[in-house]
């Protein structure tokens, strides 16, 4: 009888044990799409920011000057790196990437981390 017992309380943990498991290994796919959709939502927002930025010195015209600060990782642990094409500013981390549009089709300088200085001198937007 007490053997008997002692199997039926070890199946049952065993069980627990299994089910668990399931919640577990659940949850952390569930953690990591959630986290994964965070570096999305704010690699899109650095990249909006940049283009922004370039649009706004670009209608305002010649003369423009303005500073702006990104931040040096994506939710203070990804580093990324930005990547400026016709139309288009990339902002590209791992081997994922997101876009924004941009209404100038060629800007001088770069783009980096930190503080930049965009202006716009005789119609043409320069970077740092």
């Amino acid at each position: 009888m007490l053997a008997q017992v002692s199997i039926e309380f070890i199946t049952l943990v065993m069980l627990l044990f299994i089910i668990f498991s399931f919640v577990i290994c659940y949850n952390l796919e569930y953690f990591r799409d959630i986290n994964e959709r965070k570096i999305f939502y704010e690699a899109q927002i650095v990249a909006e920011d940049i283009a922004k930025e370039i649009d706004i010195a670009a209608r305002i015209g010649d003369g423009y000057t303005r500073s702006f600060y990104l931040q040096s990782k994506i939710l203070g642990n990804i580093d990324y790196e930005i990547i400026y094409a016709p139309y288009t500013v990339r902002v590209r981390w791992n081997d994922k990437y997101v876009e924004a549009k941009t209404s100038v089709k060629e800007i001088a300088g770069e783009i980096k981390k930190g503080k930049n200085v965009i202006r716009n001198i005789g119609g043409s937007v320069y970077v740092n």
